[in-house]
């Protein structure tokens, strides 16, 4: 609110504390001066006769408009322009924010600090978690509905791109800042975080900068923004360290961003590689990269009743095929299929296999899973083995469009060590260790049934020795609840022979993989040595706070690396768990990507080849396109065939690149 005892009667003393307010409102460019102008100050009072007024009036009148300053507003926990909340305050804002592990702390200046409440030796991962819609309609007079969120429509009608936390360390802490953004199918906001002077931990001023537009908000809205601030375990170097927030503002485009902050984000380093001498032609045709070319090859689509329209990952140009899981079945254009406006359409009186509605919902109690069905939350369809993949058809189709979401970025040259060592023919051994997806689950060689297709880490690993002309020798297990595997060895060549080793088991949360790692894991090591260790944990830990997962795949990582300290390694980001889930399935899984790349980067500076598959990014931008039961093979938290393909073409990708290949 402005002041209302600015003087009105002198002309000049209202000019300047114009002139200061403007100065020090949100977004201004620095401090408001003291002092007026003297020119000025120096004008009439119009009630005063110039010609009789006595000199020294005048001259008082000026010193005291030089010498009055006017007072800060207080915080009233308002926007004052959609753009910069700048001055929280308790009775305004507190109703939309929620915290763990820490308490909240209003600050007469208006900046919120959130003070550590962790004990020592405890584990802590506190968190201001922030109701975006909330947050909108309780600062912004002008809000109306969703249309005029600022990602939306915008209140000035034009969308805002970026959001920024503005904050800085009191105290130096373990761990990182970090801002979640959910929306709608559990997206997460890719974002960067730009220190003015120095990281977070020193005092300075530290921007996170989000990308609020694209396809991660399709939906036009955005569900809540998580900030956390630290993680580890309580000590007395760190009890009480808080961070504080300074504002949160919006816009429209992140050129503005770098001009107010006077700064801008360091270019990544490129770790792309160069190019392999080899032909995409080697590649075997399950693992033809999905995101590149015009063809996509058996993609899985299940349709629900008669007349269902499906996108797919593309806009359909041409089908060649349309085929039941197992390709023993070919469907008829015409007949059992048409194509529209680039979608799949399962025509009346085909034999596409339609599960219909009444069988897909509202199905008995013992289900596990629930999801909404109109307007209420139903049990739904669910199952292992082949109670999701008889209802699904492949389609083999061309497109002209293309792929405009994430896809996991190349690391080739992170694993030149590894890959000269097949280049040169020398023996390696990948060892894998991770939960029901690296497992093996749900790939139908696993539960042993037609089309048999391996798993993900079968597929990627037959892959490395296909290409540099090698074999791959599969090592079964003592321990009884971890994968089958082939009976004999792959051969493609004289090459390299890789030793494949998986002791992941099913249902294992990444707490799992640190307590079962010197019965599941060190003994392998100790006798096969490691070349290429990939960590896949995560998929389990949706209820616990993704800082858990980090400081999890860190312990075992550590051990991994004292028993075979030349390893490279890849740790991977796990797939959703069904995202129309409304019975918990649906978790925060999401959050541990941004963990899980920093992790990388870490072990990158202490000189150990290691990436961050980012296998989470890349399904959450297919399940933009597509709905999360046509590429399930369960429809709670395993892939199909098809997904698995996805899931091994990461592991290609981040490991060799398919831009890399001729």
């Amino acid at each position: 609110m402005k002041k209302k005892n600015a003087l009105k009667r002198i002309a000049a003393g209202l000019l300047t504390a114009v002139l200061m307010l403007a100065m020090l409102s949100c977004g201004g460019t620095g401090d408001a001066e003291t002092t007026a102008d003297t020119t000025a100050g120096t004008e009439a009072d119009p009630a005063t006769d110039p010609a009789t007024a006595p000199e020294t009036v005048e001259e008082e009148t000026t010193v005291e408009e030089e010498t009055m300053t006017p007072e800060p507003e207080p915080a009233d926990g308002l926007f004052d322009s959609v753009v910069c909340l700048k001055g929280f305050l308790k009775s305004q804002n507190e109703s939309y924010m929620t915290t763990e592990q820490c308490d909240l702390i209003w600050n007469e200046d208006g900046t919120l600090t959130m003070k550590g409440t962790w004990k020592e030796g405890k584990e802590f991962s506190p968190a201001l978690t922030v109701s975006y819609a909330k947050m909108v309609k309780s600062c912004c007079s002008d809000y109306t509905d969703t249309d005029s969120l600022p990602n939306a429509a915008g209140l000035a009608g034009d969308p805002y791109r970026a959001l920024v936390f503005t904050v800085r360390s009191d105290k130096s802490i373990a761990g990182d800042t970090n801002l979640y953004i959910t929306s709608g199918k559990r997206n997460a906001g890719e974002g960067i975080a730009l220190p003015l002077v120095d990281s977070v931990g020193s005092g300075d001023r530290e921007y996170l900068v989000y990308d609020i537009s694209g396809q991660d908000f399709t939906r036009d809205y955005i569900n809540k923004i998580k900030f956390t601030w630290a993680w580890g375990i309580g000590s007395a170097d760190n009890l009480g360290a808080s961070v504080t927030v300074e504002s949160i503002e919006f816009f429209h485009t992140f050129d503005e961003v770098w001009a107010a902050k006077g700064t801008a984000p360091q270019q990544p380093a490129d770790l792309s590689g160069e190019k392999l001498g080899m032909s995409a032609d080697m590649l075997d045709d399950l693992v033809q990269d999905v995101f590149s070319g015009g063809l996509v090859r058996n993609e899985t689509v299940m349709f629900i009743d008669p007349g269902d329209e499906k996108a797919l990952l593309y806009k359909i140009d041409e089908v060649l095929s349309v085929t039941n899981y197992d390709n023993t079945k070919t469907y008829v254009e015409g007949k059992d299929y048409a194509v529209r406006d680039g979608k799949l359409v399962a025509l009346e009186g085909g034999r596409l296999p339609l599960i219909t509605a009444a069988r897909y919902y509202n199905v008995g109690s013992d289900s596990i899973l629930m999801t909404e069905y109109q307007g209420k939350s139903v049990y739904t369809h669910w199952g292992e083995g082949r109670a999701m993949t008889d209802w699904q058809v492949n389609v083999t189709y061309t497109h002209s469009d293309t792929w405009d979401g994430f896809r996991t970025p190349c690391r080739q040259s992170v694993y030149t060590q590894f890959l000269d060592k097949l280049k040169n023919g020398e023996d390696v051994t990948i060892i894998f260790y991770g939960d029901s997806c690296t497992y093996g689950a749900a790939s139908s060689f696993a539960y042993g049934y037609a089309p048999h297709q391996k798993s993900y880490a079968m597929l990627f690993t037959e892959t490395l020795a296909k290409l540099y002309d090698g074999s791959v020798h599969y090592i079964t297990l003592s321990k009884p609840d971890t994968c089958y595997v082939p009976r004999e060895d792959v051969v493609y060549g004289s090459g390299s022979r890789i030793t494949f080793i998986n002791p992941s088991v099913g249902g294992w949360t990444s707490a799992d993989g640190v307590t079962n790692f010197s019965s599941y894991l060190a003994p392998y090591i100790r006798q096969y040595g490691c070349d290429l260790f990939v960590l896949d944990l995560g998929g389990n830990d949706g209820s616990a706070p993704a800082e858990n997962t980090r400081r999890n795949d860190e312990k075992i990582m550590d051990s991994v690396l004292e028993l075979a300290p030349d390893t490279s390694a890849i740790i991977m980001t796990t797939l959703l768990n069904n995202v129309e889930a409304t019975n918990g399935w649906a978790g925060g899984e999401y959050m541990q990507e941004p963990l899980l790349v920093k992790c990388a980067e870490q072990y990158r500076r202490r000189g150990v080849p290691c990436a961050c598959c980012q296998f989470n990014g890349t399904h959450r931008a297919l399940l933009q396109k597509i709905n999360y039961r046509d590429v399930s093979g369960n429809n709670v938290n395993h892939p199909n065939d098809f997904l698995c393909r996805v899931y091994a073409g990461t592991l290609i990708q981040t490991v060799l690149g398919y831009e890399n290949f001729d």
